[in-house]
């Protein structure tokens, strides 16, 4: 920041000549003062910032199930599930944060800042850091972040729109459901006449 100092100074007036008093050089007016100063002021501007990222993920489905038995053919039969739909989701994982970018040496007001004085050249104002401060902040920009993305059937868990400072909150994945009672079902498997019962 650029101050301009102005002041005047006071003039002694001249010592009476003793021989003519009458003859007295009048007092000089006084003449203003000027000058020109430039202050840095080392400034700390600290940027919070917070997102979401996956760091890991089970997700469940069924596949098929065996029933292992002595009575069946092989000894045992595969299941496969009918009339069921697995959970559907969708994960980007591209949550980041980004900074703003620094601008380097700030420069404060364009025009000087007027420091007027009396009879002495007055120092800078005080405040002055504090001013620079709240520049420096004004002139910085806050972190954009973002969230992995999780979409769980069609639900937003994790939102990956991009944002200010802070994301969004994970919201919490639905609870399963049980599936039907027909889901893993398979009808008419037969006995072989063959098979004997066995003791337990």
């Amino acid at each position: 920041q650029t101050y301009h100092f102005t002041w005047t100074p006071k003039k002694e007036a001249p010592e009476p000549d003793e021989e003519n008093p009458d003859d007295g050089d009048e007092a000089e007016a006084p003449e203003m003062q000027e000058e020109t100063e430039t202050q840095q002021y080392p400034v700390k501007v600290e940027r919070k910032f917070s997102y979401w990222v996956i760091d890991s993920l089970g997700v469940y489905s069924i596949e098929q199930a065996v029933l292992n038995n002595y009575a069946f053919n092989g000894e045992r039969i595969e299941l496969y599930p009918a009339g069921y739909t697995p959970p559907n989701i969708v994960v980007r994982q591209d949550g980041t944060y980004t900074a703003a970018e620094s601008p380097g040496n700030l420069i404060g007001e364009p025009d000087p800042k007027e420091v007027p004085g009396g009879e002495t050249k007055e120092p800078i104002p005080p405040g002055e850091e504090e001013a620079a401060q709240q520049f420096a902040e004004s002139q910085i920009g806050k972190v954009k972040v973002q969230n992995d993305t999780l979409t769980f059937n069609g639900q937003t868990i994790m939102d990956g729109r991009q944002t200010e400072e802070k994301t969004l909150e994970p919201s919490q994945i639905p609870s399963p459901t049980p599936i039907g009672r027909d889901v893993l079902y398979s009808p008419n498997n037969r006995i072989s006449n063959t098979k004997t019962n066995r003791q337990s």
